[in-house]
């Protein structure tokens, strides 16, 4: 997650899955987090399980079987994280510029990815789509969303991705 300083980038949070094993811990811990920042680990929503075959170097779960991105969220399959200002200072999201996927060929092939302010409801950005294998979305724009600019400090914004549609529950 970037947003503008000065007119540079600056990465806000991300997370480096290369030492992953057996799916990963939860919450993971982000490996880059900017100064100035609360950002909570990546964490699972309960209804995501870890049984069965881990991927080496990933962090996921299985267990995304719901039709629908509502059914997923009922059944609380989901993964959030959370960003906050520290006192002093705001937040502008520009893009999730770097969004890298594996997907097994039973894995859900399709998710939203949503937002929330403070304890706010969620409120969707984006489709996405995921092919079997290894890949990449294109960057994700965040500069048009305008809750997203000038975030207060200690407002907390949390995201969820939400993915459903695979072929195993």
């Amino acid at each position: 997650v970037n947003t503008p300083v000065t007119g540079t980038l600056t990465t806000l949070a991300g997370w480096d899955f290369s030492e992953q094993i057996d799916f990963g811990t939860s919450p993971l811990s982000a490996t880059t987090n900017a100064v100035n920042l609360t950002v909570s680990g990546l964490t699972r929503g309960s209804g995501i399980t870890t049984s069965g075959s881990a991927a080496t170097r990933a962090w996921g779960g299985n267990g995304f079987g719901s039709a629908s991105a509502p059914a997923a969220i009922s059944a609380n399959d989901f993964v959030t994280f959370s960003v906050a200002a520290h006192s002093g200072y705001e937040l502008a999201f520009t893009a999730v510029s770097q969004f890298d996927y594996r997907r097994s060929g039973t894995g859900p092939a399709n998710g939203v990815l949503q937002y929330q302010l403070g304890a706010g409801s969620f409120i969707d950005i984006t489709n996405l789509a995921y092919a079997s294998g290894n890949g990449a979305l294109s960057p994700i724009d965040l500069s048009g969303i305008s809750a997203l600019q000038n975030v207060a400090a200690n407002t907390t914004v949390t995201f969820r991705i939400v993915n459903y549609s695979g072929q195993s529950g």
